[in-house]
Parts: structure tokens; sequence; C-alpha cells
């Protein structure tokens, strides 16, 4: 078995099975090389067994410290005895994941935070082709598997690796098999990137069937999808209503923002414009049976109330208002933020704004 094999064995492994650990007997027998090397990467941490399999039944055995030396007991056929164990041979490592995806969010010059659950990784923005892209981590290797992932994420455009042995398990052009650019170098680990990522179309067209509406090539767009106004864009990795779902009346920040939506429907998305009242109350979008311009009465710092949090945290870098004593209210309005924008943005304030989005 080459290098590379062996490699992708024990990262298959590693990354796949929870909680995955090795004796050091074993990693040095069957990995000596890659094992070496990605104990140096620090993606194996050493610990010591509270177990054992025992030789003569093949459990596994409660290890007993007495004195120093470590012992199981066993009873087979009625004879009881005990295994003297010494303490190597209960030196195991134990594989950290988390190491292995910060290494790949480094490795392909990735920005944001790694967010994981069971079946995904969630490794950040990167750009291919002068587009950005969501690069995410599937742990389900199967070609059916990355195609309900990638339309799961279709509005972030998602490009989608993974680690399979089997090398039949084909590109779809939008998924990388990490199995087939990794390289092992004497005492260390590459990527072949650009090699990688050339096997990617510039786009991911929508599958059949599959809805555009809630596309964006926004890191944050606010937009009207039907009668809905909902958040989407590459750094949100899916649709967020922008209202709390109880509120079903119609409110002042409600009908605010469907009128700004409509007039700036042909302008740049990422340059505000700056709307007078008299602008607005001209446009302006009301479903009420009673309609009442209330414009002048609007108290936007609490009619922000029924907003999600999400939409709360995000409205200041899209919405500014101010009163004018001639021109009434005067509110400065752009729906999307630029990847470059969000790039800017503090970590601890992206980190706030993303978890707010389970909220």
């Amino acid at each position: 078995m080459s290098h590379s094999q062996t490699l992708n064995k024990l990262l298959d492994a590693g990354i796949n099975i929870k909680d995955f650990q090795i004796s050091a007997k074993d990693l040095d027998q069957q990995f000596r090389q890659v094992g070496n090397i990605l104990l140096n990467l620090g993606w194996f941490t050493q610990d010591y067994a509270t177990g054992y399999q025992c030789s003569q039944c093949g459990a596994v055995h409660e290890v007993v410290a007495f004195n120093g030396k470590y012992f199981i007991g066993c009873d087979v056929d009625g004879d009881s005895g005990l295994e003297t164990l010494s303490k190597d041979d209960l030196l195991i490592y134990r594989f950290s994941a988390t190491k292995f995806f910060e290494w790949l969010q480094q490795s392909f010059s990735l920005q944001g935070n790694v967010e994981s659950t069971d079946d995904r990784v969630l490794l950040g923005q990167g750009t291919v082709n002068g587009k950005q892209r969501l690069f995410i981590f599937s742990h389900e290797n199967s070609p059916e598997a990355r195609k309900v992932l990638c339309q799961k994420y279709l509005i972030s455009q998602p490009l989608i690796l993974y680690l399979s042995t089997i090398h039949d398990n084909h590109n779809q052009g939008y998924d990388i098999n990490l199995a087939h650019y990794l390289v092992v170098q004497e005492m260390g680990l590459s990527i072949d990137t650009n090699s990688a990522l050339s096997a990617i179309a510039d786009s991911i067209p929508p599958f059949a069937g599959e809805a555009q509406t809630n596309s964006s090539i926004y890191a944050i767009e606010l937009k009207l999808v039907g009668d809905k106004i909902v958040l989407v864009g590459t750094a949100l990795g899916g649709s967020y209503p922008a209202f709390k779902a109880k509120k079903k009346r119609s409110t002042a920040m409600s009908r605010l923002l469907r009128t700004l939506l409509n007039l700036h429907e042909n302008d740049k998305e990422t340059t505000s414009v700056i709307y007078k009242q008299s602008v607005l109350e001209a446009n302006y979008i009301d479903p009420r049976k009673n309609k009442l311009n209330d414009l002048a009465e609007i108290d936007l710092s609490q009619d922000k109330r029924p907003l999600s949090e999400l939409c709360s945290l995000l409205l200041p870098y899209l919405l500014a208002h101010r009163h004018h004593k001639d021109d009434g209210l005067v509110v400065e309005f752009k729906p999307a933020l630029s990847q470059e924008s969000w790039n800017r943005l503090p970590d601890s304030e992206k980190q706030k704004i993303l978890a707010s989005k389970a909220n």
C-alpha cells in the first residue's frame, strides 16, 4: 500500500468515525510514516485507555491500577486470572477532526468560522474563479448525498469536499475528493489546491425543479420572496425570515421595508440610496384597508421589535434614518451587503450574527 493510500485509510477513519482512537502499537505498525506526520501536525492527541482487549476472551475489560501497575481481570471457563499490562500497552491516540478542518480552511484560504454538524462541516467562504463559494466538508461520500447537500445550500453556490477511498466516486462539478489531491511529504502534508479547484465548474445551475427565488450573489441580502421578506446570502447559507413568525399583521417596519425594496429594485444593491419622505409617501406600500399615512410618526427603534433577531442585528448595516425639519423622514437604504463589507466586520460581530440564525 502506498503512502497516499495509507494516509487516506487513516484519515477516512479519523474523520468519519466519531471519537476515533487508535493504540500506539497499531499506529506504529500499520501507519508508521503517515502516523508520524499526523502526530507532527498535532492531529492526534495522546491519552491512555481505560479499557483493554483481553488476550484470553477477546472482550474489553476495565483497566485497574494498583501500586503503579495495571491489570485487567478475566473469567474464562470458570478460571479466574489477572493480566498484567505496562503503561505503554495503554497508550492511545485520539484523532482531532477539528484540527483537520482548520487545516483545510487554511489550505484553501477560507474566511469564516468552522461550524460542525453530524453529517457536514461548514468551512467558510473562498474565492474560485473570481466568485465567492461556500466550502462544505461532507461526511457522506455517495454522489447522491453530495447532491442533496448541494441542493440544500444552492443559493451559496457550495463547493463540497469529501474523502473517499473509492476512486470511481465521480466528480459532479461542485465536489472534490480530497483523496486525489493530498500530497505526502517527508514530514508533512499538503493539498494540490490548484488541481483540485480546476475540476470545479464556474457555477452550479439549478437542479431539475429547483426554484431560484432565494439565490443571491451577496454576503447578505434582504429581498422579497412572494409575500415574505427574507434574508439570504452566501454568508448565511440559507433563507431566513426577516420577521418573527407570530407577527401576522402588517407593521410600520414591514410596510417601510416593502416600499424600500420596491423602490430599490433597479439600483445597485450594495449602494445606498437616500429617500425623502415625499418619495416614500408617493410609493408607500400599505396593505391595510384603512390606509393611513403614518410615515411621519414611524419610530423605527420601537418598530424593530417584530423583527427576527437575525434581521435586527443586520438591519443597521442596511438602513439608517433621521428626521429633517423640511424633508421629514429621510431614509438611507441598501438591500445588500457585499462580501468585501462582510469580511471587514469584526469576527465577534460575524459570530454573533451567524449565531442568531438559530433563534
